[in-house]
């Protein structure tokens, strides 16, 4: 991950100024974008630090740009440090046999934008689905046979990896089979559904009332979503595609306490 820039020329708001009490050296903010004064002086540590290698004090414009440098250097170093903790934790091969980048989406499940991750996988089937799919911005349940096995695996692992196993294809596919296929009881099982009087239930509305978090009650399975308001064909396609054949082995550990959990 490239870290942040940021021009010292730039034009910063007084009031985020980063300022110490120079005898404790402790970093504070002025709320009203003045220095923090200590013993009758006004200092800020880029100035301190200026000072001593020049043996003169700045002017206001030169000081300003030394703390805006510094704030710039500061932020790029934290970017940093998240970006290892990021790549350290999780460490996914994105793997496409159709030559398709997986980066956003990758960039957008490790920030935990939930939202912007489920349109890029949208976006990304369109793609491995084919010219016809990227035109009309939506797939044939007849196209998903000629999405490459490594490309649906790639986005599988990347949903899992960085919802800690509760979002993804094949979560999707064991709850699925847990309910022996009725994809009513999927679909309340997954939180598709809502309540819409005693006896009956309907879709959510898209996308305000669908869940983009990973805390609960977020329900497993949750996402990434796929549009079932005119049949559950191109589901069934996704959830069955040999991509997901040798993950039932790994989870049919699981299909019997989850399927004790459906109702």
């Amino acid at each position: 991950m490239a870290a942040a820039r940021c021009s010292v020329d730039a034009i910063m708001p007084r009031q985020q100024m980063s300022l110490v009490r120079p005898e404790q050296g402790e970093i504070g903010v002025s709320s009203y974008g003045a220095p923090i004064q200590q013993a009758g002086s006004m200092v800020s540590l880029p100035t301190l630090q200026w000072s001593a290698r020049t043996g003169r004090m700045p002017n206001a414009a030169s000081s300003e740009k030394i703390v805006i440098q510094r704030q710039c250097q500061a932020s790029a170093i934290r970017m940093s440090m998240r970006a290892g903790a990021v790549s350290n934790s999780v460490q996914i091969a994105l793997e496409s046999e159709a030559g398709v980048c997986y980066e956003l989406l990758r960039d957008r499940l490790a920030a935990g934008e939930w939202e912007l991750a489920d349109e890029e996988t949208r976006r990304l089937l369109c793609e491995l689905a084919g010219e016809g799919a990227v035109k009309r911005k939506w797939v044939y349940f007849s196209e998903v046979q000629f999405i490459p096995v490594a490309d649906l695996k790639t986005i599988d692992r990347l949903w899992r990896a960085y919802s800690k196993n509760k979002f993804g294809y094949s979560i999707q596919r064991r709850i699925w089979k847990a309910v022996d296929k009725s994809w009513t009881a999927f679909f309340r099982k997954v939180g598709w559904t809502r309540p819409l009087d005693e006896k009956n239930e309907t879709y959510r509305s898209f996308p305000l009332e669908f869940m983009w978090d990973l805390a609960d009650p977020t329900p497993e399975g949750h996402l990434p979503l796929t549009n079932a308001l005119r049949g559950t064909q191109l589901l069934d396609k996704i959830l069955c595609h040999p991509a997901f054949d040798d993950t039932d082995g790994e989870n049919e550990l699981n299909l019997r306490s989850t399927a004790f959990n459906l109702f």
